[in-house]
């Protein structure tokens, strides 16, 4: 199967725009499609440290997610699997100015009968990965405002309490998080 690829270019610096990608646990805040996503393994985020993410659907669908490469700020691989496939994710942050441009590639690797279906599986993937990077886009360059505080406070009170809620920067000249990247007791700090 061809891979998904696509790019799309945000206004936020590279290092910011990595860190917020690369903590797993943040992208309950702009895919509607995730319910929650927890970090499974102590310590910064890097090479090896594995997440569990939940998505919504008929069914929800555990996806177990590990990072294979970890190059700051420039390259995150990743393998993800569910129970029907595995992925295989790069995503290439490149910077351009004050810009970031995010290229992603997946390759599907369908089993059982996702395998009959893999046109659709690939097609509606397609449309998803763009649409998740749109949704990451516009939430990094919309300012933090009451309403994405509440977004937070929201997403927070589904998950057990784990240390001091996640609140971005209006600046992007520091890092775009409240909290440093990658510490955790073993959970997402959000």
């Amino acid at each position: 199967m061809r891979p998904i690829t696509g790019e799309i270019l945000i206004e936020a610096p590279r290092a910011a725009v990595f860190d917020f990608v690369a903590n797993e646990c943040n992208e309950p805040l702009y895919n509607p499609n995730m319910l929650r996503a927890d970090q499974l393994t102590p310590g910064p985020v890097g090479v090896g440290t594995r997440f569990t993410a939940v998505m919504k659907g008929p069914r929800s669908t555990t996806v177990a997610i590990e990072y294979m490469g970890f190059n700051r700020p420039q390259v995150l691989n990743s393998l993800s699997r569910t129970a029907g496939m595995d992925i295989e994710g790069e995503l290439s942050f490149a910077a351009e100015g004050k810009q970031t441009r995010l290229t992603w590639i997946w390759r599907l690797r369908p089993r059982g009968a996702l395998r009959l279906v893999t046109p659709l599986v690939r097609a509606l993937g397609s449309r998803q990965e763009h649409n998740n990077w749109k949704a990451l886009k516009k939430y990094l360059e919309t300012p933090a405002t009451d309403s994405i505080r509440s977004d937070m406070r929201n997403l927070n009170a589904r998950r057990k309490p784990r240390g001091p809620p996640l609140a971005r920067k209006v600046s992007w000249s520091v890092l775009a998080l409240d909290h440093e990247v990658g510490t955790a007791d073993n959970a997402c700090q959000l």
